[in-house]
């Protein structure tokens, strides 16, 4: 294995108790501190993708490896160095206060109290968090939620990040503030794969596009050649889709 290379999917296959199957014979590999944009329509299996990538979905046949290891054999591992932030922000919270449920996560790799301790503080500070240390999550606004999703997340410092769907039901100042912490986290070396089938808002800092179709990796090439691409899979294209894709950032 590269050096370089830290997630290898080989004929991914996953198919649900219905005999739904979500996906067929996904073959894909990602190099550290890559951005990639994970695109598709509603059903498309890129959700599903993302869930095998931190052991939450187990393959129906093929393999996914983490670092070497697969996911089946060493799902801790997985979980330890892929981060999932969900598209409902309110699933993922767990604790009393903003400090509480930052630390879960920490607190659950069985970390010292001192360790745990600075990557609350370090993960309020770099989500802009500390001033609502003690306030109670589910007062939080849409935004502040997801940033507190992606604050417990990232203090089990792992190397990777899926964020899935992280702008949904985000006003514009909301989706600014998520995106330029999910790029702040990329450009810190986090290699960050984000979900979403509204690509406009992350195409421009992304270096790859992998496109989803039927539970099939059908594009993955880079954002500026996907673009033509996009409507043909059902993906609303940019509304400025002719021009340099870095000109499509939303933050200004």
């Amino acid at each position: 294995m590269s050096d370089n290379l830290i997630i290898e999917v080989h004929n991914l296959t996953h198919s649900f108790l219905d005999g739904t199957t979500a996906l067929r014979e996904i073959n894909l590999t990602i190099n550290k501190g890559e951005f990639i944009l994970c695109a598709g329509r509603n059903g498309s299996g890129k959700t599903v993708f993302s869930r095998h990538l931190n052991a939450l979905y187990q393959p129906s046949s093929g393999w996914v490896k983490i670092d070497g290891r697969t996911t089946a054999k060493d799902p801790f591992y997985a979980r330890r160095t892929v981060g999932l932030v969900f598209q409902d922000a309110d699933s993922q919270i767990v604790g009393q206060t903003v400090r509480q449920d930052i630390a879960f996560g920490p607190q659950n790799l069985r970390l010292s109290k001192d360790v745990v301790e600075k990557r609350v503080e370090s993960a309020l500070q770099t989500l802009d968090l500390y001033n609502l240390a003690d306030h109670r999550p589910h007062q939080l606004s849409g935004g502040e939620k997801r940033r507190l999703a992606i604050a417990s997340v990232i203090a089990m410092e792992p190397a990777v990040v899926v964020f899935d769907e992280p702008f949904s039901n985000l006003d514009y100042p909301g989706v600014q503030s998520v995106l330029r912490h999910i790029v702040a986290l990329h450009q810190s070396g986090h290699t960050v794969l984000l979900v979403t089938h509204d690509i406009e808002k992350a195409a421009a800092h992304a270096d790859r596009m992998v496109i989803f179709d039927n539970g099939k990796i059908a594009v993955d090439t880079t954002p500026q050649s996907a673009l033509p691409k996009v409507e043909f899979f059902g993906i609303r294209p940019p509304r400025c889709s002719g021009a340099d894709v870095k000109e499509l950032t939303w933050l200004k």
